[in-house]
């Protein structure tokens, strides 16, 4: 591990990457190679830190080569797999057991011990199984909550023949142990935002998660909590996680604007992993080059309004989406066709006497934009099979049955861009 003992000014930050692994080496080569094409800031080190869950031989040598070479280290499990308590080669969708859950929860605790004994700033558990594009975790530190994890769409599990197809949901949740609607949203509410790429406030994550020094200081963890008794994935060791958080008054955010391809299916999802690696690497543009282009923003007051407590300035705000579609002001949005990524500008704005905030009706201020990323406009991978598009915005095919589905076809279906297949129309 590095040493740190550098003075506060020229202080560097300290990222520890991992998690549990006990994937093949044809699904390993493929998360690695996505591990080491993130782009991240010039101040941080990363150390990667897995744990050794029951690794092939062939596959151990893998990782073993990819620490030599980017630094790190495989630590041994807490306790030996129990064969067979796991399984991914099930022919409907994965089988986990008490033992099996248990064991990773308690994996994942020895990367957030190893991190806590080298005051490391951040820890990324990303599991193996995950292709993230090359901004995952530039997309994941411009969140500044203190636990946030990253968006991916799986189809949990395959339809038998002849029956209702099974839609893709996100590994993010509002209800335990996994319930999309709650909290003030329907399901169709919290679908939208998050297919929107927005950050949105959840009580269930895992799997793609940045956890900040913080939380690791309150003492967020994976063990299981007495009182959580519930059958089945309540047991899980990210529900015991998510449980803890909410009781430390730890806020999570799902954040939506990443791409990743969850290899969850074998051998189906295997034989699309290299087209999905190739879309994931690929670079991002430096600059938006359209209004059709996808933007994560930062915008931040950075002047006071008059309020009866004195002056006070309103928290920065996260904006996504595609350009030319979003709310801004003619100053912001032109000020963004010329930033680079990573890039801020201050820019004066001037609001119409119409605008909702009455402080700052016929007011000139001045916003701090932050262009976080940006890139050419597409949906998720998985998700986007089951989006119905046209020139007037998009349609999550979920939340209709596939008979209103089909009629919408054929109302629409000269301007269709995209017909889902997943609903057999």
């Amino acid at each position: 591990m590095p040493d740190l003992q550098v003075v506060p000014h020229d202080r560097r930050e300290l990222l520890v990457i991992g998690t549990s692994v006990r994937k093949p080496k044809e699904i390993l080569r493929f998360y690695l190679d996505a591990l080491a094409w993130q782009e991240r800031p010039a101040h941080l080190d990363v150390v990667f830190v897995f744990v050794d869950d029951g690794l092939e031989p062939d596959a151990r040598a893998m990782v073993d080569a990819f620490v030599q070479q980017h630094g790190g280290t495989v630590l041994d499990p807490v306790a030996k797999p129990l064969h067979p308590d796991f399984s991914d080669t099930h022919a409907v969708t994965h089988q986990w057991s008490p033992s099996a859950m248990q064991r990773v929860g308690a994996n994942k605790d020895q990367i957030l011990q190893v991190a806590l004994q080298n005051r490391a700033d951040y820890v990324w558990l990303v599991d193996a199984d995950l292709i993230c594009d090359r901004t995952t975790l530039v997309s994941l530190l411009s969140v500044p909550d203190p636990i946030v994890c990253g968006v991916y769409w799986t189809a949990w599990a395959k339809a038998p023949e002849g029956s209702p197809p099974v839609h893709a949901g996100p590994q993010v949740w509002l209800t335990h142990p996994y319930g999309l609607a709650g909290h003030g949203m329907q399901e169709w509410e919290f679908r939208k935002k998050l297919i929107d790429r927005q950050a949105v406030q959840v009580f269930g994550q895992g799997a793609c998660t940045l956890i900040r020094r913080d939380a690791l200081l309150k003492g967020v963890c994976f063990a299981p909590l007495p009182d959580n008794t519930g059958p089945g994935f309540m047991q899980g060791e990210d529900r015991h996680f998510c449980i803890r958080a909410e009781r430390l008054h730890l806020r999570m955010t799902a954040d939506a604007w990443i791409d990743a391809f969850h290899i969850y299916h074998r051998p189906d999802d295997e034989q699309l992993a290299p087209a999905m690696a190739a879309r994931l690497g690929t670079p991002h543009p430096q600059k938006a080059m359209s209004p059709m282009d996808l933007v994560s923003l930062t915008l931040a007051p950075l002047e006071g309004v008059p309020t009866t407590q004195g002056y006070q300035r309103f928290p920065e705000q996260r904006v996504r989406g595609r350009l030319g579609a979003l709310n801004l002001h003619p100053e912001i949005e032109s000020a963004v066709l010329g930033m680079k990524r990573g890039e801020s500008q201050i820019v004066p704005v001037h609001f119409p006497l119409s605008w909702p905030l009455p402080p700052y009706r016929g007011q000139r201020r001045l916003i701090r934009v932050t262009l976080h990323d940006t890139k050419p406009f597409q949906f998720p991978p998985v998700i986007d099979r089951e989006i119905l598009t046209s020139g007037h915005g998009w349609l999550d095919t979920t939340t209709f049955p596939p008979e209103a589905i089909k009629l919408i076809r054929e109302v629409h279906e000269p301007e269709l861009e995209a017909v889902p297949e997943a609903v057999g129309i």
